[in-house]
């Protein structure tokens, strides 16, 4: 992986810059002295601004989380008519580089749990979770995460071998029907795309889309680099996350406060977004622009944040970020657990000039801004268009229903059914857990 160019450059200015300072002196010493005393305070002085944007994170997380589950939950009107929970999509389960060669991931998507692994030649694949002989995990246990020389996964219970269509292609006892396709798994149609793996989750008969290149982080040219991912459990329908980008008039509201509470009398911010639905090839994406102005006692400061966003069905936001100390891209995703809760991630590109301490800066704001909304739609109640009094200046939220209907069949799984479903899944646990 190519090395953060500014991390590079910002040290070597600190150092520069130390000497400079001290040149006036004739002492060596005191010129050494002084050069590293001003190194040593500007890196102490980073490191405590990383510290606190690090802490504010964890402090909205913690906000948001407490909010989350407090009692108002447990009487939470989800309101009338929910959309279905799992919408047609294509959703992610695991970060590309996080997924080494031979390994192999657990993950939950759209209530079905499933195992992601990378065969040795570097090929993605991902099964149901459980072998078809007597019901092992294929992803837990004590040789979790075997994959053999020919890019099969093997059960850690008795070592039957799966290839990444869900064949049974080897065992080790000589009865075992291989090939059959009552011992065969389902396999989901996975692929990988702009630095994440993506498994395809459909109930209807919609044609996978397809997912645009991003050309600053996608292929051996690409000019950005990888800083890293930033993920957490959220309570809520995917509906309230994808909604929430063409909702552009909370913005103002939410957003308003700077990320330092306190300092927000004096720095604030003031937002201006616009939410417009694709046609033809590109009807599965809806493009965004945010403009973003950092303001001092309500004037605009110069350098705004512009964000360029392809809202990618409902599950996947590519922003292409361009902010005052450099650039930046970041892959948003919402993955369902279950009906009311999502796996959100934000995996983080750069370009290598950006030090890797603005890029932490950048990233730990916007994820603050991110979990301002977590409190709301972890509480709300939804109100379909019929119900909703929605205004002029709301134009972009009816749009965004419109829109939203084509990851949506009859054949779709009701919130009110998949919520059955998970209650179901409970009590038998929970009868299992008491035998």
């Amino acid at each position: 992986m190519p090395f953060p160019i500014g991390d590079v450059v910002l040290v070597s200015s600190l150092v520069f810059g130390g000497f400079s300072f001290s040149s006036r002196s004739k002492s060596s010493s005191l010129h050494l002295l002084a050069a590293g005393t001003v190194g040593v305070v500007t890196l102490l002085a980073i490191r405590a601004a990383s510290t606190t944007f690090s802490w504010l994170r964890k402090k909205a997380s913690k906000d948001a989380s407490r909010v989350t589950n407090s009692q108002v939950k447990i009487v939470r009107k989800r309101g009338s008519r929910l959309p279905p929970p799992y919408p047609s999509s294509w959703y992610v389960v695991a970060v590309s580089r996080e997924l080494k060669h031979g390994n192999v991931t657990s993950v939950t998507v759209c209530g079905k749990n499933l195992v992601v692994f990378r065969a040795l030649d570097g090929q993605v694949a991902c099964l149901d979770a459980y072998c078809s002989h007597l019901g092992a995990h294929l992803g837990l246990g004590s040789h979790a995460g075997s994959v053999t020389s020919d890019g099969c996964l093997r059960c850690p219970f008795h070592g039957w071998c799966f290839d990444g269509a869900g064949e049974l292609k080897s065992a080790p006892t000589a009865d075992a029907p291989l090939g059959s396709k009552q011992a065969s798994i389902k396999s989901w149609p996975c692929q990988e795309r702009n630095g994440v793996i993506l498994v395809w989750m459909s109930d209807t008969d919609m044609t996978p889309y397809s997912i645009p290149i991003c050309p600053q982080i996608e292929g051996t040219s690409a000019p950005y680099i990888y800083r890293g991912f930033v993920e957490n459990i959220t309570d809520t329908h995917i509906n309230d996350i994808a909604e929430n980008g063409a909702d552009v008039s909370h913005l103002d509201n939410v957003h308003f406060p700077f990320v330092f509470p306190s300092l927000t009398p004096i720095l604030s911010h003031t937002w201006k977004a616009t939410w417009v639905a694709g046609e033809d090839d590109r009807a599965h994406i809806a493009d965004m622009t945010v403009l973003q102005s950092m303001c001092l006692f309500g004037f605009p400061l110069p350098g705004p944040v512009r964000v360029e966003i392809q809202q990618v069905g409902l599950s996947l936001v590519l922003l292409d970020m361009s902010t005052p100390v450099g650039r930046l891209f970041v892959v948003e995703s919402v993955t369902p657990i279950s009906p009311l809760q999502q796996r959100v991630m934000h995996t983080v590109y750069a370009d290598p000039l950006v030090p890797s301490i603005l890029v932490r800066a950048v990233m730990g704001a916007h994820i603050i801004h991110h979990e301002k909304d977590v409190p709301v739609w972890a509480n709300k109640k939804y109100l379909p268009s019929g119900e909703a009094i929605l205004l002029t200046s709301d134009s972009n939220i009816t749009l965004y229903r419109r829109w939203a209907k084509r990851f949506i069949g009859e054949k779709s799984l009701s919130f009110d059914d998949a919520m059955k479903l998970q209650s179901e899944e409970s009590t038998r646990s929970k009868s299992i857990i008491e035998w």
